[in-house]
């Protein structure tokens, strides 16, 4: 425990005297998880590495069962439900970064900061509710468990919702979030394939610059045709995605011959 807390407390310091790493929204997430994680390791995991030396709960107290049962199941759970979020918004800063400059700050704002505000807040309110008030059962502690033993709220119907929603749906939406980011970004790796004929006209057509003005003008004609069929092999979404930059090449090749053709 001790090289993981020295490594966590570098980890800690670097991103408190490092502005410019905190000033990143796509390193907002990875700083409250970071937090997270750095909590448990010193309060949390402490207490279970004291109960596995003693065999015992010390102090064998209800307080100090409620509050550790709280604490465990509390940073879990909001860590679990922060990955579930990162993992979500890397789709939003990889393919949708565009859009969300383009939104009001307000609505940027809450697209960014809620969720991270709901994943932070929402499991210690909600583990307090069930553990500590606890008012559709009264727990019985186990001092020669971890843990105390379970929470009798496991038991009710709340447990089957902090099963379901808390826990479950934050494992599926990681999954499937982080299998589809692999499948869009080697989807649109090789999509880009067939696009690189398109941004090496560029270069062929500054190498007949040196030509006469009617070779020139054949040799574009001829690329323009090449343009055009390559531009018709790309599928229809990856046009739309790449509309800029081929919109620049073509008004590149389409001066050349007006502008050096004066000199």
């Amino acid at each position: 425990q001790i090289p993981s807390i020295i490594t966590s407390s570098i980890i800690v310091i670097y991103i408190i005297v490092t502005p410019a790493f905190r000033s990143k929204e796509q390193n907002h997430s990875t700083c409250v998880l970071l937090s997270f994680n750095f909590l448990q390791l010193i309060s949390d995991i402490p207490l279970a590495i004291h109960f596995f030396r003693l065999n015992i709960v010390q102090p064998a107290t209800s307080v100090h069962c409620i509050l550790w049962t709280w604490l465990d199941f509390a940073l879990n759970t909001s860590s679990l439900q922060l990955m579930a979020w990162i993992s979500i918004e890397r789709h939003l800063f990889i393919f949708s970064w565009n859009l969300m400059h383009r939104v009001s700050r307000l609505q940027r704002w809450f697209i960014h900061f809620a969720p991270l505000i709901i994943c932070s807040v929402w499991c210690p309110i909600f583990y307090f509710f069930a553990i500590i008030v606890s008012p559709m059962c009264a727990n019985t502690w186990i001092f020669y468990s971890l843990l105390c033993g379970l929470p009798c709220y496991l038991t009710t119907n709340l447990g089957y919702y902090d099963l379901i929603f808390n826990t479950i749906m934050p494992v599926l939406f990681i999954l499937i979030a982080n299998v589809a980011l692999v499948i869009r970004v080697v989807k649109q790796k090789l999509s880009r394939k067939h696009f690189e004929p398109l941004l090496n006209i560029r270069i062929i057509v500054w190498q007949v610059i040196g030509t006469n003005n009617h070779r020139k003008t054949v040799v574009l004609g001829e690329y323009f045709f090449e343009l055009n069929e390559v531009y018709r092999k790309i599928p229809p979404p990856m046009r739309t995605y790449q509309s800029s930059e081929r919109t620049e090449i073509v008004l590149n090749i389409n001066a050349l011959p007006f502008h050096y053709g004066k000199k």
